[in-house]
């Protein structure tokens, strides 16, 4: 290709402390939802979440906090409402700053940004666009009773969601494996300082000089195909359960109904067997006991799984998985810089305008945490 990169120096604003932000927010939103899921516990139907609540606050934290109910409940809804508004907050917050930085390394494609920088960027939305989504969900029954805040993310979302998906598929072609490297690592990369702009155009002659061995192949399907399916699938599931108007509907019928016929089987079992048993038909008893059971187990299998699918704490660990991966990708690229001696780090530590600007910006929805229990404070008689 002809475009020519830009120097590392016009780029430092994308990577260095802006990454520290945006990895810092993630991780911040993960404490704060674990916070939210613990204080809402106790409103919580799904039985996994009654379970986990019931081991965790009730016999655990009320135990502790030896304060009497009344002032326990006002201390609870005090850090409930503070917790909506800094999780509304981060959401905001995430969306914004993930869209802005998919733009601008889209707007610099042409300009010659490096492979290196559009990694880094399309690791840092997807760290903005996982983030955003587990909020929406942890906030879906607040959500549901505000349709504007619900159109505005929705929309956000999917913006977000399609942006990234086409950054996603390019990072297919930045690395590759050799049996054998020079550092030891069996993994490589295109030049640091490579256009990612060619990473949109595989079929020139420069990607049949940079495959590496077959397994680049592999590797490079998985690196891409993974996290776009899980992309795919926690985007389309998160508007089903937030913004589908019949969620009662399938709530009712997904797990209410199909839990009254579970704990009503083992009745109607014994109810049977009574009534049809006889000596002449005891084998065809037994195949049909077999079959019955294995259709119940497999029945009881699928309700659990949905009722942890739908569970706040399957959120919670799905977000910290996502997250952990994140990290890995995105300290996985730094690491390739860091043991091929480029200056690109020295360059991205300095700060300036644009570092400490990212960094601030971390406090913004700290700030609503703390406005919000100072002002229920003041309004407490």
């Amino acid at each position: 290709m002809s475009k020519e990169p830009l120097s590392w120096e016009e780029f430092t604003v994308v990577p260095g402390k802006v990454l520290t932000s945006f990895t810092s927010t993630a991780y911040l939103t993960l404490i704060v939802c674990v916070f939210y899921y613990c204080f809402h516990g106790e409103e919580r139907t799904n039985p996994v979440d009654q379970i986990f609540i019931d081991g965790l606050y009730r016999d655990i934290a009320c135990h502790i906090i030896s304060i009497s109910p009344q002032t326990r409940y006002k201390w609870k809804e005090t850090w409930k409402k503070a917790l909506l508004a800094t999780m509304l907050a981060f959401s905001d917050q995430q969306a914004i700053t993930g869209i802005a930085i998919l733009t601008s390394g889209f707007s610099q494609l042409a300009s010659g940004l490096s492979s290196y920088h559009w990694i880094n960027i399309v690791n840092l939305a997807w760290f903005s666009s996982l983030t955003h989504l587990t909020i929406l969900t942890m906030l879906r029954a607040h959500l549901q009773q505000h349709r504007a805040l619900r159109t505005w993310r929705l929309i956000s979302m999917a913006v977000m969601a399609i942006m990234l998906s086409c950054g996603l598929w390019s990072t297919g072609y930045f690395l590759r494996i050799d049996p054998v490297v020079a550092d030891g690592l069996g993994v490589r990369s295109t030049p640091f300082e490579f256009p990612a702009w060619c990473l949109f155009h595989p079929g020139q002659p420069w990607a049949d000089s940079s495959t590496g061995s077959p397994l680049s192949h592999i590797y490079n399907t998985a690196y891409v195909v993974c996290p776009l399916t899980l992309l795919t699938v926690t985007y389309l599931s998160r508007v089903a359960l937030v913004f589908l108007k019949n969620t009662a509907w399938l709530e009712e019928n997904l797990r209410k109904r199909p839990r009254e016929k579970v704990d009503e089987w083992p009745l109607l079992q014994q109810h049977r067997r009574r009534l049809f048993y006889s000596p002449s038909i005891e084998s065809l008893m037994i195949i049909r006991t077999i079959y019955s059971k294995l259709v119940f187990s497999i029945f009881v299998v699928l309700l659990a799984t949905f009722d942890l699918y739908s569970s706040m704490l399957w959120e919670i660990t799905w977000l910290a998985f996502a997250l952990a991966w994140g990290s890995v990708r995105i300290f996985h690229s730094r690491t390739l810089v860091q043991v091929r001696g480029s200056e690109a780090l020295v360059e991205e530590n300095v700060w300036g305008f644009g570092q400490v600007l990212a960094v601030m910006i971390l406090a913004l929805p700290l700030v609503s945490l703390y406005e919000t229990i100072l002002g229920m404070n003041f309004q407490t008689p």
